[in-house]
C-alpha cells in the first residue's frame, strides 16, 4: 500500500467553527486516503498559523520527515490549507516532483502537475490578499471608533464585552506597569534595575517566565497607550481603555529617558546632587564626580570632588563638591519673583483649590451614592438566596460582579482622597517657591532638590572654583521675562511639573528609594 502524509491548517477560531476545526480536516484526509488506498504514515497540523508563508513548525517538520521517512504523497484538506502564495506553491511542487511525491487535495484532487493547481494557487493568494485588506479596513474602524485594535500590551488584556474586542487593565500586571513609571520618573533606577525589581514583583516576559529586557522596558516607557493615546500606523486617536498612568508621569518619564546618558542612568550608592548639571566651559564637557577615601592619623576621611572629564586633564574644573553645591544653591538667591506673579500665582491658585474641592466633592458624591446602590442590589440577592428564591450559581456570578464594583468604587475613593493630599501639597510647595526659592530649595530632600534645579536651569559652567555661566531651561527663561501672558502658561506647566513630583514623593516606592539615598 502507498504511504502519505496528511497536513492541515487553522489560523483562528472562526475557521474551526465553519468546518476547518484540525479534528475535521483529520477525519477528511483518513477517508480521502482510505478512497485512494493510502495509508497515513504521519499527521502533521498547524494551528493558529497563517497560511502566507511556510514558517510553519508543522509544515517545516513534514517537509524535514520526507526526506527521513519518504512517503508517495502529501494529503491535505484544502490547497489553500497549505498555500496561499503562489510563489511557495511553485518552489514546493518543484521540490515534490523531484521527490516524486504527489500533492493530493480532498476538495481539488492531484494538484501536482498542470494548470489547475496553478490556477487554485493564485484563487488562494487572491482570497489571502482580500481578507488581509478586509482586516486590516476592519481593525483601522475600530482604531477610529477609539477601541485599539492589536494585541494588548503588557500591562493589559484582550477581553470581548458586547461582542466588540477590547483592551481592559490586567488586574495582576496593571498595578506593576504603574509602579515601574513611577519607579523610573525618579531618576533613581536604571531600566536595567528595573527590570531586576519588576521581575521579582512578577513582571515577566515571552511565557511569563523571562526577565524583561531594558530595550523591552523602553517600548513600554514611549508607549502613549498607557496614558489613554493610541498610535496605530501614521494615525493618533484618543483610545477608549482605560489608562494606567496620567500624560503628567509619561513627560515626566520622557524627560528621564531623554537624561539618561548623563545623570539619570543608574542609581549610586554615593549620589552626587549636581552630576549632569555642572559643565566646563573649556572642553563644553560634563563634571563627573569623583571621591578618595583617606586615612590620617588613624582616622578616616573621604573627599569628593567635580573635575573635567576631558582625557587630557583639566585643572581648573576641580572644585569640592561641597563648595561647589552651596554655590549653586546661592544661584537661587539672586531670582526673585515680582508681586504681580506672587499675586497671580495666589490667585490661580485660590480658584484651583475651589475648582478642585468643588469637582471632588461632586465625584465623591457620586462614588457614595453608587457604592449605596451596590450594596442595596448586594443585600438584595443575599436575601433571593435565603428564600431560596435564587439559583445558587446565579447567585454566586452576580455575587462576584457586585463584589468587584464595590472594590473598583472603594479603590476610586482611596485614590480621591490621596490627589486631595497631593493636590494641596501641590498648590502649598509652589506658593513656597514664588515667595522664597532659596529657602524651598535647601529645605528640599536631594531628591526634589535635583528636580528643581531641572526645572530652572539646563547647564552650569564652572572654571576655576567658581560659576562662570549658567544656562537656563525654557521655562526659567520665560519666568525671567515676566512677561503676563506667558507667566500664566508658565503657572500651568510649573504647578503640573511639581505635582508630578508630589505623586511621586508620596508613593510608597518613591520614600523607600529616598531613604537609600
Amino acid at each position: 500500500m502507498n504511504l502519505a502524509y496528511s497536513y492541515g491548517r487553522v489560523s483562528t477560531d472562526e475557521q474551526a467553527s465553519h468546518g476547518y476545526s484540525v479534528d475535521n480536516q483529520k477525519l477528511a484526509c483518513k477517508n480521502y486516503a482510505q478512497v485512494l488506498e493510502y495509508e497515513i504514515a504521519g499527521e502533521f497540523f498547524d494551528e493558529g498559523k497563517t497560511g502566507r508563508n511556510t514558517h510553519r513548525d508543522e509544515y517545516q517538520a513534514m517537509m524535514q520527515a520526507l526526506d527521513k521517512n519518504p512517503v508517495n504523497a502529501i494529503i491535505v484538506f484544502k490547497l489553500d490549507r497549505i498555500f496561499r502564495s503562489t510563489k511557495d506553491f511553485s518552489n514546493t511542487i518543484e521540490l515534490l516532483k523531484k521527490k516524486d511525491v504527489k500533492l493530493l487535495s480532498t476538495a481539488e484532487g492531484d494538484v501536482t502537475g498542470g494548470v489547475l493547481g496553478g490556477i487554485l494557487s493564485v484563487l488562494a493568494q487572491h482570497e489571502s490578499e482580500t481578507i488581509g485588506m478586509r482586516t486590516k479596513a476592519g481593525m483601522n474602524q475600530k482604531f477610529l471608533q477609539g477601541y485599539f485594535p492589536g494585541q494588548a500590551p503588557l500591562g493589559y488584556r484582550n477581553i470581548t464585552r458586547d461582542e466588540r474586542k477590547i483592551i481592559e487593565p490586567d488586574p495582576t500586571t496593571a498595578p506593576i506597569i504603574k509602579k515601574m513609571f513611577e519607579m523610573y520618573a525618579t531618576g533613581q533606577y536604571s531600566q536595567l534595575e528595573l527590570c531586576e525589581v519588576m521581575y521579582e514583583k512578577g513582571l515577566r516576559g515571552k511565557r511569563n517566565k523571562t526577565i524583561l529586557s531594558p530595550q523591552t522596558l523602553t517600548g513600554i516607557f514611549n508607549s502613549p497607550l498607557y496614558y489613554g493615546w493610541m498610535r496605530w500606523g501614521k494615525q493618533e486617536a484618543k483610545g477608549n481603555h482605560e489608562p494606567l498612568i496620567t500624560k503628567s508621569l509619561f513627560d515626566q518619564v520622557q524627560h528621564v529617558l531623554a537624561c539618561n546618558n548623563s545623570f539619570l542612568t543608574r542609581k549610586r550608592s554615593r549620589t552626587f546632587l549636581l552630576r549632569g548639571f555642572v559643565y566646563c566651559p573649556i572642553h563644553e564637557r560634563r563634571l563627573v564626580a569623583d571621591y578618595h577615601d583617606l586615612k590620617s592619623g588613624g582616622v578616616n576621611k573621604t573627599i569628593s570632588y567635580y573635575h573635567c572629564s576631558n582625557r587630557g586633564g583639566c585643572k581648573p574644573s576641580y572644585n569640592d563638591t561641597k563648595k561647589l553645591e552651596k554655590q549653586v544653591a546661592n544661584l537661587f538667591k539672586q531670582y526673585e519673583f515680582s508681586p504681580e506673579f506672587i499675586e497671580l500665582v495666589q490667585t490661580q491658585a485660590k480658584e484651583h483649590i475651589q475648582n478642585s474641592r468643588t469637582h471632588q466633592s461632586d465625584y465623591r458624591r457620586a462614588l457614595l451614592d453608587q457604592k449605596r446602590g451596590l450594596t442595596q442590589r448586594r443585600r438584595n440577592i443575599e436575601d433571593l438566596l435565603v428564600d431560596k428564591s435564587l439559583d445558587r450559581d446565579i447567585f454566586k456570578r452576580q455575587y462576584k460582579q457586585l463584589q468587584e464594583e464595590l472594590g473598583n468604587i472603594e479603590r476610586k475613593v482611596h485614590q480621591l482622597d490621596n490627589e486631595e493630599q497631593v493636590d494641596f501639597s501641590v498648590i502649598e510647595e509652589v506658593l513656597a517657591l514664588t515667595r522664597n526659592l532659596h529657602q524651598t530649595y535647601l529645605d528640599a530632600p536631594e531628591f526634589l532638590q535635583r528636580h528643581y534645579l531641572r526645572l530652572f536651569f539646563d547647564k552650569i559652567y564652572v572654571k576655576d572654583k567658581k560659576i562662570v555661566k549658567v544656562s537656563d531651561t525654557p521655562i526659567f527663561s520665560v519666568l525671567k521675562k515676566e512677561n503676563k501672558i506667558l507667566l500664566r502658561e508658565t503657572w500651568g506647566r510649573v504647578r503640573e511639573y511639581v505635582r508630578t513630583l508630589f505623586q511621586l514623593y508620596h508613593s510608597n516606592e518613591t520614600t523607600l528609594s529616598l531613604g537609600a539615598v
